[in-house]
């Protein structure tokens, strides 16, 4: 364990060598070099750095040496860096009342930005933030137009959400309603889709406004939408490489669902000889076969041809193999009709050896 006397003042030293400091309480601690200086800092019984026993000049200064070293020039850059130092001189006050924040970094009564050819001088508040508050709306409305103008921006979700967003600007002018003098909105957003063309109403982030059409609008559109995507049912709208979450939606809630897709009552399967009509639900998730709707023998002959003509050759395969089918294998379960089918096939695979037999004695 190491120990020195240490003073109420970080004691600053030449490179070279850490001189006795002056009167003070021994105890653990640490030396850093920052900025060229040596700062000998105490130490609590965690080994972190005991603020309390430094006084407001020792941490002012070690902080001006500690931004000068990481090049650290804003308040949110060392709140990043170093958020212990931060709060401490956030929490401790000059004698005239304010943080000691005002003494780590020189303060300007305003910024001055240069935005597509022209300079703006933003006032900042005590902690060296932009003050929006200060500015008149006119002035705002100049420097955010000057703004997206420079940053390539063209709707307010860019300003608020991405690479060279600016919450604060974004929040005053939200707060102040002058999003409309700052972004030419657009009423409708023209598509064309299918040979056709649609003008789709726009709310006030440029996002289409479903709301504002009427049921007549939102099918021909959806129509279109479909068949210029080659959609086909419902869940390909919802889910797949083509989806359109806002539109769907629309659809769900309106309940035109019909208008867009025609519900096909049965759907044909052919397995080997057999051709089969599965019957498909009408409501909820359309498209999903009904085995409900199927009777226990016609099951079992679906189940038999199935199984043929996949080549499966145990339960396991048609519940998990890669010609599984997970609703027909829950019916079979569910009706107890499993051991039936393969008892039915394992009987008819013997019939069929016999029969052979049968044949080929009498052609002896």
């Amino acid at each position: 364990m190491r120990h020195a006397r240490i003073s109420g003042v970080a004691s600053v030293q030449p490179r070279t060598s850490v001189s006795p400091l002056a009167e003070g309480l021994a105890g653990r601690f640490k030396t850093e070099v920052l900025d060229g200086k040596t700062f000998v800092i105490p130490l609590d019984g965690h080994e972190n750095r005991n603020w309390a026993k430094l006084n407001n000049d020792g941490v002012v200064e070690y902080a001006k040496a500690h931004c000068a070293e990481k090049g650290i020039t804003k308040l949110y850059e060392l709140k990043k860096a170093d958020s212990s130092l931060y709060q401490t001189l956030g929490k401790r006050k000059t004698p005239d009342g304010k943080n000691l924040l005002v003494q780590v970094f020189e303060r300007k009564d305003f910024e001055e930005i240069t935005l597509s050819g022209r300079t703006f001088q933003i006032i900042s508040n005590p902690e060296g933030d932009r003050n929006w508050k200060a500015m008149p709306d006119d002035e705002m409305v100049a420097y955010a137009k000057a703004y997206i103008a420079e940053k390539g921006i063209k709707k307010i979700s860019e300003l608020e959400k991405g690479p060279n967003k600016d919450r604060g600007l974004g929040a005053q002018l939200q707060k102040r309603k002058l999003i409309g003098q700052v972004f030419k909105r657009k009423q409708f957003d023209e598509i064309t889709l299918d040979g056709k063309k649609f003008k789709i109403p726009l709310n006030g982030h440029g996002y289409r406004n479903w709301v504002k059409m009427t049921n007549n609008e939102i099918v021909d559109y959806a129509k279109a939408y479909v068949t210029e995507k080659g959609i086909k049912k419902i869940s390909e709208l919802q889910t797949g490489q083509n989806k359109n979450h806002g539109l769907y939606s629309q659809l769900q809630r309106r309940k035109l669902i019909d208008r867009i897709f025609e519900r096909k009552l049965f759907e044909e399967v052919i397995l080997g000889d057999h051709v089969f009509q599965i019957p498909l639900t009408i409501t909820g998730k359309n498209g999903n076969r009904n085995w409900i709707a199927m009777s226990d023998d016609e099951i079992i002959v679906y189940t038999k041809a199935y199984i043929a003509g996949k080549k499966i050759t145990r339960h396991i395969e048609l519940q998990q193999g890669p010609n599984k089918d997970a609703g027909l294998c829950h019916q079979l379960y569910k009706r107890k009709l499993m051991d039936r089918v393969f008892l039915e096939i394992k009987a008819d695979q013997e019939a069929s050896a016999i029969l052979a037999l049968e044949t080929a004695l009498e052609n002896f």
